[in-house]
């Protein structure tokens, strides 16, 4: 596997010298772009894309892309995951973005040059972070760690295996077994590199660490005959109608095999270069305790946010958002009936009498916390709670389907469903949406981890649905396959000022739709969700610039956004492997409502939000600064109009 792998991504690079002839880099005229214009970026476009997915094939699984992408069965291999590749990679993305640079540019206003501007921006990112020489660097995301407890080779390929590879054909099945024995030696090429990152000073916090072993260890005693990979492989088997019953019991014994004699050692010899990593690692949860550590989160911060930002200006802008939405939820719990929620009329009459003027009022925080307790607002730990939830999931989604296409134009109809994650389905978050299959094969899929269900109170539920369906990531996705027509090497990448941003924002738009104006309870919900993602990017750069520690950063998402003791350490954890993230949250959402205030402020009553919406999604994912750019060319022609 690994042969063909190294073998296509130099062919690939090959592909880029032979673009590489001399261009002027300069305007093209105003209009459509000329042929040659098109052809060049047409073709690097092209090369790019094959050399993404030749050093990362499974990047076709997971996205749902078709086969015969490349010259070899991309479901029957794994990128090369060792150092050595990760330097290749690095190498060629340089000359990638020097080919970039010198493309002829398209007329301004054009697709085509919407779409150069998008994949010069992201490639200029990946080689900034790619100089930092550790972690992972993919188009529009990065992670300082190879590996850490929700994420890297060991998580992420298993779960490709388990969820997106599809077996309709004994040679579907071939593949799937090809790709297991390959498993092992990725892992181990990724524990290779984790071991050497670490001995250049980038090693995760010993808490990332033992999470990890203890992940390790769950999953080590597990019989190999239940592990998931083992019954994810079965269960597609028996659909197989030209496979008689002696050829599935030999691929199930191939498999088998496969587990007992190349995965599980590649996994116990991670676990125990991990045991051995705890020995030296630190608590200090921030990059900046790493090897040029605040240049490298000043980087991911202009990739995730935009270029030019400072932790420390998102740190305060992050606050002020905090104590606003503080102000709101306020407001709007202290207009709530007595019996739906005030904490002096649950406590008892002993504490009530005559202390009324001695007790603080209680704390927004302490007010939420107290309301995801209500009877009316807790769902059981049991199937049939978590059914009910799921309920009420499907129930806020077919209204979110039928209102919101209002709210934007000419809004793609792409199907989506709803599901409860397995217990043994690693997600890594709490919710998890995955776009549709672009052949049609699968629906957009929402997962939610219902496993501890009290971390679902009812009113949270409309605030999450619109977040990550309609009108927020399905219908960003919906727009990004049917509307914008992007080559596939945008659909590579993945912007998240742009994707959170706009599903933070949407978040909001059931309200101002008026949807829910009968039930207040909603709206603490969508409130209280905007707190936690304004909460988060104070959180991210406290840890990173600010130099909190792991308890200072729980004890700040306890108090400003009510959250569980439990719930606000995970959080902190992810925040300390993906930094910078969870700044695009808030940080994306302001920049939209801050252009869509600009547009209003200009077109006053011509001013269309259905419109408005429609524009800033046709274009697909891109970087704030060029969405910036499109807004204002389409409402400066509106007033031309």
């Amino acid at each position: 596997m690994f042969r063909y792998s190294r073998f296509l991504v130099l062919a690939a690079a090959a592909g880029l010298v032979l673009l590489a002839s001399p261009v002027a880099c300069a305007p093209a005229d105003r209009g459509q772009p000329s042929r040659q214009v098109a052809r060049q970026s047409s073709e690097l476009f092209d090369t790019l894309s094959r050399m993404e997915l030749s050093a990362a094939p499974e990047l076709v699984t997971r996205l749902g892309l078709p086969k015969g992408q490349l010259s070899v069965r991309e479901n029957a291999v794994f990128g090369d995951k060792s150092q050595a590749a990760f330097e290749r990679l690095r190498l060629r993305r340089i000359e990638a973005l020097k080919l970039l640079e010198a493309l002829p540019l398209a007329p301004e206003g054009s697709a085509l040059r919407g779409h150069q501007e998008v994949v010069l921006r992201v490639y200029d990112d990946a080689v900034r972070i790619g100089e930092f020489g550790h972690g992972r660097v993919a188009l529009g995301d990065a992670y300082p760690y190879v590996m850490d407890h929700r994420s890297g080779v060991w998580v992420d390929l298993p779960n490709l295996l388990s969820r997106r590879q599809r077996i309709a054909s004994r040679e579907d099945a071939e593949a799937y077994l090809s790709r297991l024995v390959a498993l092992a030696s990725a892992v181990d090429d990724a524990r290779l590199r984790l071991v050497a990152d670490a001995e250049s000073g980038v090693v995760p916090p010993l808490f990332i660490l033992e999470e990890m072993s203890a992940r390790l260890a769950r999953d080590l005693v597990v019989p190999i005959e239940q592990d998931r990979l083992v019954i994810a492989f079965e269960n597609q088997l028996t659909g197989l109608s030209e496979a008689d019953g002696q050829v599935v019991q030999s691929l199930r014994e191939d498999a088998l095999l496969a587990m007992q004699t190349r995965i599980r050692p590649a996994y116990t010899r991670l676990a125990e270069a991990v045991e051995h990593l705890k020995e030296t690692a630190s608590e200090v949860p921030g990059v900046w305790a790493l090897p040029d550590g605040d240049a490298y989160y000043d980087a991911v911060l202009a990739m995730h946010v935009r270029p030019g930002i400072t932790a420390e200006s998102l740190h305060r802008e992050g606050r002020a958002e905090v104590e606003a939405l503080d102000a709101r939820l306020s407001t709007a719990l202290a207009a709530l009936e007595p019996q739906a929620g005030n904490a002096a009329d649950r406590a008892p009459a002993s504490v009530v009498e005559g202390a009324a003027d001695r007790l603080p009022a209680p704390s927004v925080a302490e007010q939420l916390a107290a309301l995801s307790q209500r009877p009316d607002q807790v769902f059981e730990a049991t199937p049939e709670g978590r059914a009910a939830i799921l309920t009420e999931i499907n129930r806020t989604l077919n209204l979110a389907r039928r209102d919101m296409a209002a709210w934007v134009a000419r809004m793609p109809d792409l199907p989506v469903r709803a599901a409860i994650a397995s217990a043994d389905a690693h997600l890594p978050a709490s919710a998890l949406y995955t776009p549709p299959a672009p052949d049609g094969s699968a629906p957009g899929l929402f997962r939610v981890n219902l496993q501890q269900p009290e971390l679902w109170p009812r009113y949270k539920i409309p605030a999450l649905v619109f977040h990550e369906t309609v009108p927020g990531h399905h219908t960003e996705a919906s727009f990004a396959m049917e509307v914008a027509g992007l080559p596939r090497i945008r659909q590579l990448m993945w912007v998240t000022g742009y994707g959170e941003g706009w599903a933070t924002y949407a978040e909001t738009l059931a309200l101002e739709a008026g949807v829910y104006a009968e039930d207040p309870l909603v709206e603490i919900g969508i409130l209280h969700s905007q707190m936690f993602s304004a909460a988060r990017m104070v959180a991210d750069t406290g840890l990173h610039r600010m130099r909190w520690s792991r308890e200072e950063a729980v004890e700040y998402l306890v108090a400003s956004a009510g959250l569980p003791q439990a719930a606000a350490e995970a959080e902190i954890n992810r925040l300390v492997v993906w930094p910078g993230q969870a700044a695009a949250y808030t940080g994306g959402a302001q920049q939209i409502r801050a252009l869509r205030a600009r547009a209003e402020a200009v077109l006053g009553p011509r001013f269309d939000a259905a419109a408005f919406h429609y524009t800033l999604l046709a274009g697909g994912p891109r970087p704030l600064a060029q969405l910036e750019s499109d807004m204002e060319r389409w409402y400066e022609a509106q007033m031309t109009e």
